[in-house]
């Protein structure tokens, strides 16, 4: 009995998932020059999220960078899995293969895609999740999670290996329910009755 419950819950877990895909499919957004400028519908622990690749200075993309309340995500476990959404989803193909073709990016190698999480205003240091993309052996596709840089001196807008990844709750609904659902719980039910009437029938038998 445990087993088939089992069974239907995880049944159920993957429709919603494969719904959830196929209502919000992953899409990429290209800026006037064709190149990769971000991507919308991007699964990150049960929630979507859209995000952009900006240059500038980090002050004037994070609205001030001087307060973990600037960036979407606060801590290294959720900027490490936006990150690794974007290797999964959006830094594929000819944009992994081809670094210049990401927005901001302008060196052959390599482009590291860098999503901060923390920072304070006390001091001047800056923690982030960056994802190194590109060519270069030493480094493609990796996830780094680093820190101490200088916030103050942070400025992309010239800077060819390094973007901004701005990430926003997409106003969509997460994982809608599926149809599916009632007849997963009615099969629920039907178990359970069934289960009931057997273990009745045993007492009955006993006494």
């Amino acid at each position: 009995m445990k087993r088939v419950l089992r069974l239907l819950v995880a049944m159920w877990l993957g429709i919603a998932l494969e719904v959830s895909a196929g209502m919000y499919p992953v899409e990429l957004l290209l800026d006037g020059n064709g190149k990769l400028a971000g991507a919308r519908n991007l699964l990150v622990e049960g929630n979507l999220f859209d995000v952009a690749f900006v240059d500038g200075t980090c002050a004037s993309v994070f609205s001030g960078c001087d307060s973990p309340s600037d960036f979407q995500f606060q801590d290294s476990f959720l900027g490490s899995a936006a990150t690794r959404t974007l290797f999964e989803q959006v830094l594929t193909g000819i944009y992994d293969s081809d670094p210049t073709r990401t927005a901001g990016c302008s060196f052959s190698l390599l482009c590291a895609v860098t999503t901060p999480y923390y920072t304070s205003a006390n001091n001047d240091s800056l923690l982030w999740v960056l994802a190194f993309n590109g060519e270069d052996i030493r480094v493609a596709d990796a996830i780094e999670v680093s820190g101490n840089a200088r916030r103050s001196l942070l400025d992309f807008t010239n800077e060819p290996a390094y973007v901004w990844a701005v990430w926003l709750p997409a106003d969509r609904a997460t994982v809608p329910e599926p149809a599916s659902l009632g007849l997963v719980l009615g099969a629920l039910a039907v178990l359970g009755a069934n289960a009931r009437r057997r273990s009745t029938g045993r007492q009955r038998r006993q006494a």
